[in-house]
């Protein structure tokens, strides 16, 4: 997969390619990735 980087995050969506995200990112850049790659929302915690 090529990984080059510590801490590196391997997204891997069931109908498309996979897409890695590398180095130490803030969170909002995380969540993000999720949303837009695995077509994931963030939970609603009332």
């Amino acid at each position: 997969f090529g990984i080059q980087s510590i801490p590196s995050l391997l997204f891997v969506p069931v109908d498309e390619q996979p897409q890695m995200a590398m180095g130490a990112l803030p969170k909002a850049t995380f969540e993000k990735a999720i949303s837009d790659v695995l077509k994931v929302e963030k939970p609603i915690v009332v």
